[in-house]
C-alpha cells in the first residue's frame, strides 16, 4: 500500500498548488465549471488572472442571451450557496436579482469588454482596468495617431541624407513625368519628343550630380583613412625609437658592469684580460648582430601583424557601424510600436479602484492576443462582505440541449486571508491536529504500559491496536505540518505531503483490519477465520486502498477538473461500503454467541460475551454515525468560520472510540474473553490420572478455553 502511494504521489503533486491555483482546461464542454470555494475574512483578497480563453463559434453566438464569464457568489450562513436552491436551467450570468452577495463578470468578445454586475455588495474593493466610452477613445486615438505620424515625419525629414533627397526628386520628376505624359497625349509627336529629350537630359544631370557627390564622399573617406594611417605610422615609429633607446641604455649598463669587474681583478691578469676582452668583444659583436637580426625580424613580423590587425579593425569597425545602424533602426521601430501600443492602451483603459455599490456597472478591458482573450481583476473583501464564496466559470451557450461548444481556459487564482493562505475554516486546523496528535500519543503510551503490565494475557491483536494508535498520532503530526506550510507559502511541501499520505493510507488500512478482527473474535475466542470472514477481509482491504487513493487524488486535484467530482463520489461510496462491511462480522459473532448460550450449557459465559459484542456493535454504529453523518450536518449548520468543528468532531469521536474499544478488550483477568471456567466439567485432561504409585508426583494439567495451561495441585 505504501508503494502504491509512492507511485501515485509524483503525478498527483503536480496537479494542484493548494491556495495558489493554476488551472488549464482544453476542449471543455461543461456549461458551469466550479473553480474553487474559499472563506474570506475582512481584508481577504482574491486575484483572478485569466491568461487565455479560446472560444469557438463566436460569430454564431449571441452573447447578450448566452453570455460567458465568471461569477463570485457568497453562501448563506448555513453553508449552502444562495443560487443552488433556484432553477438550475437559468444561467447565473443572466440574473437580475440575488438574495445574497453576487458579483458577475460578463465577457463580451465582440466589444472587447467585461461588464461587471454586483448585487448586495457593501464594502468590497475591486481593482481592474476599466474601459472608457467608445466615442471618447476613438477621438483621442485618432488625435494621438495624427500627432505621432506628424512627429515621425518631421524626424524622418531631418535625418535623411542628400542621396535620399535626390531619390525624392527622382520620384517627384517621375510623377510629374507621368502627369505630363498623360497631358501630352493630345499634343503633336514633335513636342512629345522634345519633352522626352529634356527629361532625359534632366535625368542625366541628376545622375552626374549623384556621381559627383559619391566621388567627393569617397575622396573624403580616403583622406580620412590616409590621415589615420599616417597617425598610426607615426605612433609605430615613436614606439620603435623608444625600444631602441631602452636597448641602448641596457647595453651601456651591461658594459659598465663589465668594466667594474675588470678593474677589480689583479694587474697580473691584465694581459689575459685584454685577450679575453678582444675575444669577448668579438662575441659581443656577433651577439649584437644576431640580436639586431632577430629584432629586425620581430619588427617586420610586428609590422605585418599590425597591418593585419589594422585591416581587421577596419573591417570590424565597418561591421559595427552597420550593426549599430541596423540596431538603431530596429530600436526606433520598436520604440515607435511601443509608443503606439501604450497610446492605444491609454486611450482604451484606465486602472481604477472602486468600492462597494460603485462596482456595479463597471466595464473592464478585455485584451485580445491572436484568438485568445485575457483580463485580470483583484477583489479585497470588506468587513460586511466576509464569508464563504464560490468562484465559477459559465458558458451559457452550452446550456442549450444538444449543443456542445468546446472552449479552452487557462486561469491563475490566488486566494489569501490576512493570517495566511488558508481558508477561514482551515486556519485553526494546524493547531487542532497537533493537539489531537498529542492526545492520541498519550493514549497509545498508556495502552502500551497496560500491555506490558499484563503481558501474560496479551494477544497479538492488542499490539495491532497499539500500532494503530501510534500511526494515527504520526499521521496527525504530518497533517498539521502540511497545513502549516500551505498557510505560510500557499502550497504544500512535497516531502511532508508524501509522509502524510503514506501514514494516512496505513492508518486507514490498520483501522478497518483491526475493527474486523475484533468483530470476528479472532485471537480472543478463536484462532481460525471462517470462509465468510475471509471474504470480508478480501473485500475491505482492497476497498480501503481504493478509498485512500481517491482521497489523495481529491486532495491534489483542482476542484474545476472533471476527475475531481468522479473521485469524490468514489470515495463516498467506497467508504460507506467499508463501514457496512465491518458490521457483518460483529453481527455473525452475536448470532453465534446467542446460539451457543442455548445449546452448550455455558449461559453465563456466553451471555457476558454476547453483551460485550452488542456494546461493540453499538460503538461501531455510533462511530460511523458521528464521523460520516453528524459531521457533515455540523459543517452545513455552523457559520463559515466555525466549519473546522467538523474535523474536531471527527477526531474527538475517533479518540473516544479508540479508548472505549481498548477499555472493553483490555488484557485483564476480569475481561470476559479471559475469564477461566469455574465448573469442573469444563476441565479437559490430557491424560487420565490415577492414584497408582507409579504416577506419584505427576501433576494434573488444566486447559482453559483460550488455550492457556495452568498447573493444579499435585496428584495424590
Amino acid at each position: 500500500m505504501a508503494c502504491l502511494t509512492l507511485l501515485l504521489l509524483p503525478l498527483l503533486l503536480t496537479l494542484n498548488e493548494a491556495r495558489i491555483h493554476r488551472l488549464s482546461l482544453s476542449n471543455e464542454t461543461r456549461s458551469v465549471v466550479h473553480l474553487n470555494t474559499f472563506g474570506y475574512f475582512a481584508n481577504g483578497t482574491l486575484e483572478v488572472n485569466l491568461t487565455s480563453l479560446y472560444l469557438t463559434q463566436i460569430s454564431k453566438t449571441n452573447f447578450s442571451t448566452h453570455p460567458v464569464g465568471f461569477s463570485l457568489a457568497r453562501s448563506h450562513v448555513n453553508g449552502v450557496l444562495s443560487y443552488t436552491a433556484e432553477e438550475t436551467e437559468k444561467c447565473t450570468l443572466l440574473k437580475t436579482r440575488s438574495d445574497d452577495t453576487l458579483i458577475l463578470f460578463i465577457i463580451d468578445p465582440l466589444t472587447l469588454s467585461v461588464q461587471v454586475k454586483s448585487f448586495h455588495e457593501e464594502d468590497s474593493i475591486l481593482m481592474a482596468d476599466q474601459k472608457k466610452e467608445v466615442k471618447e477613445t476613438r477621438k483621442k486615438r485618432d488625435d494621438k495617431s495624427n500627432l505621432a505620424s506628424g512627429h515621425t515625419k518631421d524626424k524622418a525629414g531631418e535625418n535623411k541624407d542628400s542621396t535620399n533627397k535626390g531619390e525624392e526628386k527622382m520620384v517627384e520628376d517621375k510623377t510629374t513625368k507621368n502627369k505630363d505624359a498623360a497631358v501630352s497625349n493630345t499634343k503633336d509627336p514633335k513636342e512629345q519628343k522634345d519633352l522626352e529629350d529634356e527629361e532625359k537630359l534632366k535625368e542625366e544631370k541628376d545622375h552626374e550630380d549623384k556621381k559627383d557627390q559619391k566621388e567627393q564622399k569617397d575622396l573624403e573617406d580616403e583622406e580620412k583613412l590616409k590621415e589615420e594611417k599616417d597617425h598610426e605610422d607615426k605612433k609605430d615609429q615613436k614606439e620603435q625609437k623608444d625600444l631602441e633607446d631602452e636597448e641602448k641604455l641596457k647595453e651601456e649598463k651591461d658594459h659598465e658592469d663589465k668594466k667594474d669587474q675588470k678593474e677589480q681583478k689583479d694587474l697580473e691578469d691584465e694581459e689575459k684580460l685584454k685577450e679575453e676582452k678582444d675575444h669577448e668583444d668579438k662575441k659581443d659583436q656577433k651577439e649584437q648582430k644576431d640580436l639586431e637580426d632577430e629584432e629586425k625580424l620581430k619588427e617586420e613580423k610586428d609590422h605585418e601583424d599590425k597591418k593585419d590587425q589594422k585591416e581587421q579593425k577596419e573591417e570590424k569597425i565597418e561591421e559595427k557601424l552597420k550593426e549599430e545602424k541596423d540596431h538603431e533602426d530596429k530600436k526606433d521601430q520598436k520604440e515607435q510600436k511601443e509608443e503606439k501600443i501604450e497610446e492605444h492602451k491609454k486611450s482604451i483603459t484606465e486602472f481604477l479602484t472602486k468600492k462597494g455599490k460603485n462596482i456595479n456597472g463597471m466595464k473592464l478591458t478585455l485584451f485580445k492576443f491572436k484568438d485568445s482573450y485575457n483580463f485580470t481583476f483583484h477583489i479585497t473583501m470588506g468587513a460586511e462582505d466576509q464569508g464563504l464564496y464560490s468562484l465559477n466559470f459559465h458558458n451559457c451557450y452550452n446550456m442549450k440541449p444538444g449543443i456542445f461548444s468546446p472552449y479552452s481556459l487557462s486561469v491563475h487564482i490566488t486566494e489569501k486571508n490576512p493570517a495566511g493562505f488558508l481558508s477561514a475554516a482551515e486556519i485553526p486546523l494546524p493547531r487542532l491536529y497537533i493537539c489531537m496528535a498529542a492526545m492520541f500519543l498519550t493514549a497509545a503510551i498508556v495502552w502500551t504500559y497496560t500491555l506490558l503490565k499484563h503481558r501474560y494475557s496479551v494477544f497479538k491483536i492488542h499490539w495491532l491496536m497499539a500500532s494503530l494508535a501510534y500511526v494515527k498520532a504520526v499521521s496527525l503530526v504530518f497533517h498539521s505540518i502540511n497545513y502549516h506550510f500551505i498557510n505560510t507559502e500557499g502550497r504544500p511541501i512535497e516531502g511532508w505531503a508524501v509522509m502524510y499520505y503514506i501514514t494516512h493510507l496505513l492508518k486507514g488500512a490498520l483501522l478497518f483490519i483491526t475493527l474486523a478482527l475484533i468483530g470476528t473474535g479472532f485471537a480472543f475466542v478463536k484462532y481460525i477465520l471462517s470462509d465468510k470472514e475471509k471474504k470480508i477481509f478480501m473485500i475491505v482491504i482492497p476497498l480501503q486502498v481504493l478509498a485512500n487513493v481517491a482521497y489523495i487524488i481529491i486532495e491534489e486535484t483542482e476542484e474545476a477538473s472533471s476527475e475531481y467530482v468522479l473521485w469524490r463520489e468514489i470515495l463516498f461510496l467506497v467508504d460507506l461500503i467499508c463501514c457496512g462491511a465491518i458490521l457483518f462480522p460483529v453481527v455473525w459473532s452475536i448470532r453465534h454467541l446467542q446460539e451457543a448460550s442455548t445449546t452448550d450449557g455455558k449461559a453465563a459465559m456466553n451471555l457476558e460475551k454476547l453483551k460485550l459484542f452488542r456494546h461493540y456493535y453499538v460503538m461501531i454504529v455510533c462511530y460511523i454515525y458521528f464521523t460520516r453523518i453528524i459531521a457533515i450536518l455540523l459543517k452545513v449548520a455552523v457559520p463559515f468560520q466555525w466549519q473546522w468543528c467538523q474535523e474536531f468532531l471527527i477526531e474527538v469521536s475517533t479518540l473516544v472510540f479508540f479508548v472505549l474499544t481498548g477499555f472493553k478488550f483490555q488484557p485483564a483477568s476480569n475481561n470476559p474473553y479471559l475469564q477461566l471456567p469455574q465448573d469442573e466439567e469444563d476441565l479437559e485432561m490430557d491424560e487420565v490420572v490415577t492414584e497408582s504409585g507409579a504416577l506419584e508426583g505427576i501433576s494434573k494439567v488444566k486447559k482453559t478455553s483460550n488455550g492457556r495451561e495452568r498447573q493444579r495441585d499435585p496428584a495424590l
